[in-house]
């Protein structure tokens, strides 16, 4: 059973009645899960939960929350962070009006994922019982069919069954076959699982390989991920380490949804490659090991903990195994049985107390910072090693607790090592001992505060600074403001701050920021030209600033005088800048999605939109904006790949809309350079557009061609001003393209006028457009 088919027909339905943005979205939900963008899926969500309920469809709020669990259990690994949500959603969608809905089983496939990803073995019978209590309402034909059996399987594997789990998946997919059905990709990963554990690298690597010959099409990177990983840990167990560290994703990549997979892969990596174990993969491992103790996700706080404390110990790293320790100690209890965890982590304890018993500084703790420059010199091309060296500061700063240096450089490698609370303690002691005098200290941890969003107890440290020190208790209650959003009182908290100590940068910077996000751009001018006058050091980030600022506000006559400083050349010499400099990449912010487009560039950091948008989004066709002048996409550093690179720029402001109406995509076979560029020539001359968005690889084929030779296609778009009515591009496009050899079609357009539609159907069918 296609159990999309409904979905499927309601965008149909939706896209029809002419609600395209709430048809759009079911699609951009899904997609953003399956390419884990994570943040992407997240900002979404509620809006689309707040759509099926607008529409008064609670299968479609079965699906979005569905899906949200996907996100949430499935790619962010939550566990106990998600139980009261996703019992939430169960009893939800057995309810009279939802129990029908196919993504009620997706439900019931949540709620086992959410108990298998708190403590998988601790509820292994619970979740085979209602996968097969499931299995009894559908059959093989069902896509739910694979996930169900996926799940099963990973408690079998939870249980400590792989041959078991390899035996059931194998009749599962022989169920799958004689129903007529293909075995999915998700099937075939748990096969290589279970033959991980049973140390079968060789099938495994077998599988693996089937399935990368039998991608087709788009490779989504939920499935990619998996893959590389599992390959990797396969390569891992043949010994083939140079090519399973290529195949690994990098860490930063991994979502955590494959974080344990990734340090299983890793772990048996190290095995076979242990020079390759270092402070960095540790602070890896550590940030993967704080995600699961956040989302509740217990069992798996307790193998990554054993990971973590075996592989630091093997470094020398006594600190970091002690700090897993404590992380899996306080997790034990959460667990809902043991099952040999305790016994686990009373052999590893027993481990680590042998070597902290070695544990002792080298020098006394007045020479120590000396004596670890004089190590780092030593091995330059190494590089520092936080991990060593925190553990040996630790101990100094327990003999010196108010020593200003020793605090700083300890605190700044508990924050490279991942210890970002250890960090925040810290500092939190010197601060509550020493608030009488000013301190870097203090700022530093105003930034941990804020990048962890703990904007709550700046007003704690505000309280520490208020009388001694209240210039600090000022920018404390500045960025705290600032951080809320309540920009009018940050502005005002900025301007006094500026009165108080008119050199600082902080508050002026913040000023400029405020205006810009409040599109004041002659207050974020005025701002601007006081902080290149303080800046003492090179000021041509701050004059950038300042010339997008300047345009922003239309003030040429400033901008062409910083652009003489930046010793930019500009051929004009007086009034609007408004020359030829090529081409560039234009970022839009639309509704929460960032769209690239194709611009002119007509000065430093301007340019004028030529590539006419999707018909679903704001036309910004000859739009004249302006962008920030820090490019987002690095410059390629081969030199091929130069010639064809156009920058990409962040737009901030629009200084002239284009005021162009609808896209209209136009699609069939190409008429020939002659006929398509006199085309081109007609509509120019009208001032309207075309847009071609097909390359000359783009081929369609005649159905009622015996031969089926491809002949070369043309997807292109048009559009014309707002007060052009679109039954003149119709009308347009009908004497034209009456001439051609091969028919093109415009279907939406036509439906749009109100004309015939069917020789538009008939050209889709014909060609397969």
């Amino acid at each position: 059973m296609d159990i999309w088919d409904w979905v499927i027909r309601l965008e149909n339905d939706l896209e029809e009645a002419g609600q395209e943005h709430a048809s759009r979205i079911i699609e951009q939900v899904t997609t953003e899960i399956l390419d884990l963008n994570i943040g992407k899926a997240d900002a979404l969500i509620p809006e689309a939960i707040a759509l099926s309920r607008s529409l008064k469809n609670p299968w479609l709020e079965v699906f979005f929350r569905h899906w949200e669990m996907r996100n949430r259990i499935g790619n962010k690994s939550e566990g106990e962070a998600a139980l009261a949500d996703v019992v939430s959603l169960f009893e939800f969608a057995h309810r009279d009006e939802t129990i029908t809905c196919p993504q009620t089983v997706c439900v019931t496939q949540d709620l086992s994922a959410c108990y298998a990803n708190i403590d998988g073995p601790g509820w292994v019978e619970e979740r085979k019982a209602v996968c097969n209590e499931t299995f009894e309402r559908i059959n093989p034909k069902w896509n739910c069919f694979h996930c169900l059996s996926c799940e099963y399987a990973d408690a079998l594997l939870d249980e400590g069954k792989p041959q078991e789990a390899l035996d059931y998946l194998k009749v599962q997919e022989e169920k799958i076959v004689a129903a007529g059905e293909d075995i999915s990709e998700a099937l075939r990963t748990f096969e290589i699982q279970a033959l991980l554990r049973l140390n079968q690298p060789e099938q495994a690597l077998t599988i693996i390989e089937q399935c990368e010959a039998e991608i087709e099409g788009y490779d989504w990177p939920v499935n990619k991920q998996d893959r590389q990983i599992l390959k990797a840990h396969i390569l891992a167990l043949l010994g083939r380490t140079e090519e399973a560290w290529e195949v690994l994703p990098a860490w930063r990549e991994v979502v955590p949804r494959y974080y344990l997979g990734w340090i299983r892969a890793v772990d048996a990596l190290l095995a076979k490659d242990p020079k390759q174990n270092n402070w960095s993969l540790g602070s890896a491992i550590q940030a993967a090991l704080d995600h699961f103790v956040k989302v509740g996700a217990q069992r798996r706080v307790i193998e990554v903990a054993e990971v973590q404390i075996r592989v630091a110990l093997a470094r020398g790293s006594v600190w970091t195994a002690k700090r897993a320790l404590n992380i899996a100690y306080e997790t034990l209890p959460k667990l809902r049985a043991p099952l040999g965890a305790d016994q686990l982590l009373a052999e590893l304890s027993a481990k680590i107390d042998t070597l902290s018993a070695k544990t002792a500084l080298p020098v006394p703790v007045g020479q120590l910072l000396e004596w670890l420059d004089n190590q780092a010199k030593q091995n330059e091309e190494a590089g520092r090693n936080p991990e060593q060296e925190v553990e040996l500061l630790m101990l100094a700063v327990a003999e010196r607790p108010d020593d200003e240096q020793l605090v700083d450089i300890t605190s700044s490698a508990l924050q490279a090592c991942n210890a970002v609370k250890e960090a925040e303690t810290l500092l939190w002691g010197y601060i509550e001992r020493n608030h009488q005098h000013e301190s870097n200290l203090a700022y530093y941890l105003l930034n941990l505060l804020l990048g962890s969003n703990q904007l709550a107890e700046i007003d704690r440290l505000v309280n520490y600074y208020k009388e001694s020190q209240p210039t600090i208790a000022l920018w404390c209650r500045v960025q705290q403001a600032f951080a809320k959003d309540e920009l009018d009182s940050a502005k005002q908290l900025s301007l006094e701050m500026h009165e108080l100590v008119p050199d600082y940068l902080g508050p002026l910077r913040i000023l400029v920021t405020i205006a810009v996000r409040q599109q004041d751009f002659a207050e974020a001018e005025k701002w601007q030209q006081v902080v290149v006058e303080k800046t003492i050091e090179d000021p041509r980030s701050e004059l950038w600033d300042l010339l997008t600022y300047s345009c922003a506000n239309q003030d040429w006559a400033e901008a062409r005088e910083v652009a003489k400083r930046l010793e930019l050349p500009l051929k004009s010499t007086e009034g609007v800048i408004e020359e030829d400099w090529g081409w560039v990449r234009v970022e839009v912010l639309e509704e929460g999605e960032t769209i690239e487009y194709l611009a002119r560039c007509t000065g430093p950091v301007t340019a004028v939109i030529k590539e006419p948008a999707h018909p679903s989004k704001i036309q910004r066709v000859d739009d004249w904006v302006v962008y920030d002048a820090a490019q987002l996409a690095p410059v390629p550093e081969d030199e091929e790949e130069r010639k064809y690179f156009i920058p990409l720029y962040r737009m901030i402001k629009t200084l002239q809309q284009g005021n162009f109406g609808q896209t209209w995509f136009v699609d069939g076979v190409y008429p020939g350079d002659e006929a398509f560029n006199a085309f081109e020539r007609l509509v120019e001359s009208k001032g309207w557009r075309v847009w071609v968005n097909s390359n000359q690889n783009y081929q369609v084929t005649d159905q009622f061609d015996l031969d089926e030779t491809p002949l070369r296609g043309i997807f292109f778009s048009i559009t014309a001003p707002s007060n052009v009515a679109p039954a003149e591009l119709h009308k347009l496009l009908e004497e034209v393209t009456d001439d051609w050899q091969y028919p093109v079609h415009w279907l939406r357009l036509a439906e749009a006028v109100g004309a015939s539609i069917e020789p538009h159907q008939e050209i889709i069918s014909r060609y397969n457009l």
